[in-house]
């Protein structure tokens, strides 16, 4: 059903574009009858009508184009599945010939389908596409074309093979031995069998030839052109030892790639001129043995060839008739489909205007009985749809709560163990890192603390070292007193002379004994830094290679104490004596690092030499291994170590004469390779200079057939051709002429019935004419009848025959006297004083003064009460009005439904007169607050035509200054995507949708209602004339009637739920955007667009209490009604009875209002 549907739509698609190319008709015409048909399918057709069809029914096609349109859709079809079936073949041969991948024929036919899906006339063929997409070139294409006009055919039971010419794979082939379909094999396929080479005629005619063995096909190989010299690879260039080599070897290979580019291009010249001449001598041959042989064959097969012909031909005649004839049928079937089809819509349109006449002739009870039936069953299937949809909601939620609990659970659980899982592996890695952190620390420590303990014991020796120095000094100093006591008062004339220059002296010996103290710290330190590095080290690393490594290779210098010595004089140092011990103390301190220094320059020697030796010991292993390369390297990283060892030099020459003679070897294996390539690479290119001058010269032989065998195919086709254009012509005159009579007789039958129904007319009117003048006959016979009893009547009875005849006379006010009498005798006077008022409204008809007739019609309504009619009343009222209408407004005239119209001069609202009278309000079915349904009467008065409008209200509003309660505080209620929501600054102006002046005025409260209708002058409706002006007096469902709110012309009201936007607006349209669903009256949007504000408080009893005159409802409450539905309700909720509430301050876009008057 699928592939038909979508066929079918293939179709529908190529005959759009032909008729749009054409200029038949246009793209948007075409795009409204799809959409039409794709209505019968979303309705549930199971066959959707032809695009055809569709197009004739809607009057864009006429019979005689759509014919020719399907004769032209029915020979593009063919030539197009014709034309895949061939591009098809000829992809498979390219394909296994390996001149194109399948993706890219899969491409090019997915191309060419889409063309033929999307209903193009031309589509590409499949040859033009490869090579406009460079696949293949264009000999590619017209081998492989040859190669299709004579395709191997191989029979799957037989297992044999045919060379079947002109192969189309539009028409089965049968093999001749056991007539089963052959399937079309690559040329290069073998089978175990051979057969014979026949042409498709032999096959059909059903007489094969006996079969004979066929020499097998030998292959050979063509030459093949040399590649040109520039592809040649370039050996690279030998490694050598030294950059003179290297740029020795690098000459030579540049001389020897010079050579064999010189040597190829020579090679490339003479294969070429040896192939041109090959090809010249075998297309000579061909030429020769191909024409011989075409003599010979053309001779033995003309005539069987001609019998095979004439028989297929007619085989072929036969079939096309039939396919004509066939298609004639479906072609005369759809356009008797078409023709049924109109004839059907117009039998309907006429069925439906007589069925609204005789629906308006039927009696009323019946029809309101019927309709009270329906609405009941309805509304209780309603009642019983709407609980079974609750139940389904509520097992849908319940479930649907369900799934969302299981699934928050399970994620929660999920993130809680994956939040474990981070937590565990974060503590984890804390937890290492903490205790990586504390070993480096430990470590570090301890460092720090074992070289604190070094530098305290050499600080404690040093001190050790003073206090030894000092206690020496003070002895040689007491020793010098007791020597020399003489002296005393020398010395210390010496000391007062010497005053300042002793004391500067000792300031800067012991400013330069602090200075040497800080400098052997420093270095203690540096030399504590540089251990700890080297210990960090790599172990293999030489020493030069470690930090510090550099400065202990030399053994430190001895400290200088000369400056020391120099501050230090022999008076200075009598004098001075805690100078002399801070440079003593320096002097020993350097001392000791001078013996650090030297002690680690002597265990920096011995790892070197340790180096050294396992460097030679590898490289010793590396040689044995045959690892020369990692060798040398060992070697050379030994030298630099100690570049007089003598062992790792000899090693390292010993190294490089091996790799010396392994590249050699290398180099001599190259050229003996070079050598059989060269050879094997000449023998190469004759070979296939050999192939490619046999391949050409079967591809040239080829290709003439083909092109002979295309010329004859042509000729044959451009006669058959011509014979079906003729028979062509024939048919569609034909089929001109039987249309051109069908049409006469449908013209003929459609005035036969166009006169019936003005006959049935006239009878109608006559009947009509007839009923009227019986009863004008009545009245007369009843006044007779009156005026011949008049003297048999009593006083009383005279009274009344007076009345009459002095209403005859013209004399009202002396008729109405007799009747006050004839009342007060006791009579009835009712049925004569409204005979008498009919006479009176008359004459004050046939007035041509306006303001007496206003004058009369007002004394009528004022003075003859107890005699006039709820109808009398009425049409006197309808009478004042057009001749004086209400101050403030202007009579437009009447309707369509025949009703008066008045034009507000203060807003230019359009207001229509609805009469007085009763009519049925509530139901019996639906809503509690909507029971029961009575008769109420309602006073004649003024409804609004539409509802007030946006450009309505804003000139209200510039006028008088009014600002509305949602402008005031909080703004409006307004849906939002899925909910209502209070928008801030959701107002009139701006209802959160777009609108235009014509729309429907939103937001507004009932407050703001009634401000606009007292500056107006005007009042809202009462809920009883509401649902008088949307039902009328037949107590219908809807405005429009009793069905749905769509009809074949289209929709009847804008409603929802949340409006689609299928009906033509999303939210609110422009007011009368729906004039088919108008109300009995002429008023429109009664139902959808915006809900209407009423004047009445709300009371859900307010149908049961029985005010069944002009009510008003109670007189206070907290709600006010609203009626008529919205752009957002369902059409239960557009109902005329259906009933809404809401506070009077309550705002939302989709409650409007419109005004009325009462008539005076």
């Amino acid at each position: 059903m699928a592939d038909a549907q979508s066929r079918q739509d293939n179709l529908d698609a190529l005959l759009g574009n032909m008729a749009i190319r054409r200029g038949l008709m246009t793209a948007e015409q075409l795009r409204a009858a799809l959409a039409e048909q794709g209505r019968d399918l979303r309705g549930g057709k199971a066959h959707p009508r032809p695009l055809g069809i569709i197009l004739v029914a809607k009057g864009y096609l006429t019979d005689e184009q759509l014919l020719s349109l399907l004769e032209e859709q029915k020979s593009k079809t063919q030539e197009m599945e014709t034309t895949k079936k061939q591009d098809s073949l000829l992809g498979r041969i390219l394909v296994q010939k390996g001149q194109i991948s399948a993706a890219q024929l899969n491409e090019c036919l997915g191309i060419q389908a889409s063309a033929m899906e999307e209903g193009e006339e031309d589509v590409p063929r499949l040859g033009a596409l490869l090579i406009k997409k460079g696949y293949v070139t264009p000999s590619a294409i017209m081998h492989a074309l040859a190669v299709q006009q004579k395709t191997i055919m191989f029979c799957e039971s037989c297992n044999l093979r045919f060379n079947v010419q002109s192969y189309n794979p539009a028409t089965p082939i049968h093999c001749p031995s056991c007539r089963s379909p052959l399937k079309p094999v690559p040329e290069t396929e073998t089978s175990k069998k051979e057969g014979v080479a026949v042409t498709s005629q032999e096959i059909a005619a059903k007489k094969p030839a006996p079969p004979k063995s066929s020499p097998p096909t030998v292959r050979t190989a063509s030459p093949a052109v040399p590649p040109p010299a520039s592809s040649l690879p370039v050996p690279p260039p030998p490694a050598s030892s030294s950059p003179a080599a290297e740029e020795r070897a690098r000459q030579e290979a540049l001389k020897q790639d010079a050579e064999l580019r010189a040597k190829a291009e020579a090679a490339r010249a003479k294969a070429l001129e040896e192939r041109a001449r090959a090809e010249a001598e075998a297309k000579a041959r061909e030429e020769e043995e191909a024409r011989k042989k075409a003599e010979a064959e053309a001779k033995a097969a003309a005539e069987a060839r001609a019998r095979e012909e004439a028989k297929e031909q007619a085989e072929a005649q036969a079939r096309n008739r039939k396919k004509e004839e066939e298609e004639k049928a479906r072609l005369e079937a759809i356009r008797l489909l078409a023709e049924k089809a109109r004839r059907e819509a117009e039998l309907k349109a006429k069925a439906e205007e007589e069925k609204k006449a005789r629906e308006k002739a039927e009696a009323e009870a019946k029809r309101k009985a019927e309709e009270e039936a329906a609405a009941r069953e309805k509304a209780e299937a309603e009642a019983k749809r709407k609980a079974e949809e609750e139940a389904a909601a509520r097992e849908k939620a319940e479930a649907e709560a369900k799934r969302k609990a299981e699934e928050a659970a399970q994620a929660k659980a999920e993130a809680e163990a994956k939040q474990k899982a981070e937590e565990e592996a974060a503590a984890q890695a804390k937890a290492e890192a903490e205790a990586k952190q504390k070993a480096e620390e430990e470590a570090a420590a301890q460092a720090k603390a074992e070289a604190e303990a070094k530098r305290k014991a050499e600080l404690e020796k040093a001190a050790r070292d003073k206090a030894a120095i000092e206690a020496e000094l003070r002895a040689q100093e007491e020793a010098e007193e007791e020597s020399a006591p003489s002296h005393e008062e020398e010395r210390e004339a010496a000391q007062v002379d010497a005053g300042d220059e002793s004391r500067d002296a000792d300031a800067r010996a012991q400013a330069e004994a602090e200075a040497m103290a800080r400098a052997v710290e420093e270095r203690h330190r540096h030399q504590e830094t540089e251990t700890e590095n080297a210990e960090k080290a790599p172990a293999g690393a030489p020493e030069d290679d470690k930090p510090g490594a550099a400065s202990a290779q030399l053994p430190e210098s001895k400290p200088s104490v000369a400056p020391v010595m120099r501050a230090i004089r022999p008076r200075e140092r009598r004098k001075s004596r805690a100078g002399v011990i801070a440079a003593i103390a320096g002097l020993l301190l350097l001392a000791g690092g001078a013996v650090g220094g030297y002690l680690y320059y002597q265990d920096l020697q011995k790892k070197r030499a340790a180096f050294i030796e396992t460097q030679i010991n590898e490289a010793s292993a590396m040689m044995a291994s045959g690892r020369y390369l990692d060798a040398l390297s060992a070697f050379e990283r030994a030298i630099v170590m100690d570049p007089a060892n003598s062992q790792a030099i000899s090693g390292r020459d010993a190294a490089r004469a091996k790799i010396d003679a392994e590249k050699k070897k290398a180099e001599d294996d190259r050229e003996k390779a070079r050598v059989a390539a060269e050879t094997e690479k000449k023998a190469l290119e004759e070979k296939m200079a050999q192939e490619l001058a046999r391949a050409k010269a079967e591809e040239q032989r080829k290709i003439r057939e083909a092109e002979a065998k295309a010329q004859a195919e042509a000729e044959a086709r451009r006669k058959a051709e011509e014979q079906a254009r003729l028979e062509a012509e024939a048919r569609a005159k034909a089929e001109a002429e039987a249309r051109r009579k069908a049409e006469a007789e449908a013209k003929a039958k459609a005035e036969a019935e166009a006169a019936r129904l003005a006959a049935e007319q006239a009878q109608r009117d006559a009947e009509e004419r007839a009923k009227a003048r019986a009863e004008e006959e009545r009245m007369a016979r009843l006044e007779a009848e009156a005026r011949a009893a008049l003297a048999e009547k009593t006083a009383a009875e005279q009274t009344l025959t007076a009345a009459v005849l002095h209403a005859d006379k013209g004399d009202f006010a002396s008729a109405f006297a007799e009747l006050e009498k004839a009342r007060k005798s006791g009579l009835d006077p009712v049925p004569v004083g409204r005979r008498i008022v009919q006479k009176e409204l008359s004459a004050l008809f046939a007035l041509n003064d306006a303001g007496a007739k206003v004058r009369g019609y007002r004394d009528v309504l004022a003075q003859r009460g107890p005699y006039l009619t709820d109808a009398i009343r009425d049409t006197t009222l309808q009478q004042i009005l057009q001749v004086e209408p209400p101050p403030g407004l202007e009579l437009l005239g009447r309707n369509a439904q025949g009703f008066l119209e008045f034009k507000c001069i203060k807003d230019e609202s359009v207001l229509v007169y609805v009469p007085g009278g009763e009519f049925l309000m509530g139901a019996d079915v639906g809503d509690e607050n909507e029971k029961p349904a009575r008769k109420v009467f309602v006073d004649g008065f003024l409804a609004g035509k539409c509802e007030i409008t946006v450009g309505q209200y804003r000139r209200f509003v510039e006028e008088t200054r009014y600002v509305t309660d949602a402008e005031r505080s909080g703004g409006a209620d307004v849906w939002s995507d899925s909910t209502w929501e209070t928008k801030a600054g959701a107002s009139w102006k701006n209802p959160h949708f777009d609108q235009e002046d014509s729309h429907p005025v939103t937001c507004v409260s009932w407050n703001d209602v009634a401000a606009y209708c007292k500056w107006a002058g005007l009042r809202l409706l009462t809920e009883a004339e509401w649902e008088k002006a949307a039902r009328g007096t037949d107590g219908r469902k809807f405005p429009w009637g009793n069905g749905g709110g769509k009809t074949s012309s289209g929709y009847l009201l804008n409603a929802g739920p949340a409006s689609s936007g299928d009906d033509g607006a999303r939210c609110t349209a422009a007011v009368g955007s729906y004039p088919a669903g108008a109300s009995p009256f002429g008023l429109l949007d009664m139902a959808g667009n915006v809900a209407e504000w009423c004047n009445d408080w709300y009371d859900e009893a307010y149908y049961r209490k029985g005010v069944n005159r002009n009510p008003v409802g109670p007189a206070s409450g907290g709600f006010r009604v609203r009626r008529g539905g919205s752009w957002f309700s369902d059409q239960e909720r557009c109902r005329v009875t259906a009933r809404i509430w809401s506070p009077p301050i309550d705002r939302n876009s989709i409650t409007g209002f419109r005004c009325a008057r009462s008539v005076p």
